[in-house]
């Protein structure tokens, strides 16, 4: 009879641990998975000002441009992983009084996984879950010493890029709106550490809200083969020969 107790108290104890076992497996919430910081459902827009500062002619001219973004998600379908793939229309316009122009169509692959962006044959991962503070991974779906037209002159734009959270928390105020619950993500960064790169600057960061989705961009893409260690500290822009600094905003979105 001891022995039958004690063969029935070991089953009832291994069927518990296997439920919570099977519990651990399933109880990540979306919003702790993070894929909120990503909403993508079929209507949504958003409408950012692009500011971009650009140098050509081996530094010997500097271009600056303002314009609005307006993307919007027009159309979706089941991928061949069985994921939803959504349609992302890209519209520009030169102020918010003008109407916008369809400049691009693009996708976005969005699963518990991560998420994927495809401009053009250009494939990003955006996000990786669940995220989490100093997660890095991989974040291009392409070789990066692809080339890329700037100002009529071509660069490696996507070279030494790698994916980093930076933070998950926080507020920030952008274009005088407040967000309350933030994500920094790095998705570039050459110049940290003891020994940064002094001919090429690779710096991208992205912030997202809950909620939201992608609320600032900021990105630093310069050449400089002439100064070297001499100009370290100095400010990309007036010490390159090549390049350009842009910073997105979300101005508006539903």
């Amino acid at each position: 009879m001891f022995f039958k107790t004690r063969i029935f108290l070991f089953s009832a104890l291994a069927v518990m641990l296997l439920m919570s076992c099977e519990d651990e497996t399933i109880t990540l919430a979306p919003s702790a998975l993070g894929l909120d910081f990503y909403p993508v459902e079929m209507g949504d827009y958003w409408i950012y000002q692009v500011d971009s500062t650009v140098i050509i002619s081996g530094g010997a001219q500097i271009l600056e441009s303002s314009s609005f973004i307006r993307e919007e998600i027009t159309g979706s379908f089941i991928n061949e992983e069985g994921d939803t793939s959504f349609v992302l229309t890209i519209s520009k316009a030169p102020s918010l009084d003008d109407p916008f122009s369809v400049t691009d169509v693009w996708r976005i692959e969005k699963s518990n996984r991560s998420v994927l962006r495809f401009e053009e044959n250009l494939g990003f991962i955006k996000l990786v879950f669940p995220i989490e503070e100093n997660e890095e991974s991989e974040n291009l779906l392409f070789n990066e010493s692809v080339l890329v037209n700037v100002g009529q002159e071509m660069i490696q734009q996507y070279k030494s890029w790698r994916y980093k959270v930076l933070q998950r928390g926080g507020i920030m105020t952008v274009q005088g709106n407040e967000f309350t619950n933030i994500l920094i993500v790095q998705q570039a960064n050459n110049q940290e550490g003891d020994s940064p790169n002094d001919i090429e600057n690779r710096t991208v960061r992205e912030v997202y809200a809950s909620g939201v989705g992608m609320i600032q961009r900021e990105m630093d893409i310069f050449n400089d083969n002439q100064c070297g260690t001499d100009c370290r500290g100095q400010d990309w822009l007036s010490r390159s020969q090549q390049g350009f600094r842009l910073l997105q905003t979300l101005v508006e979105h539903n």
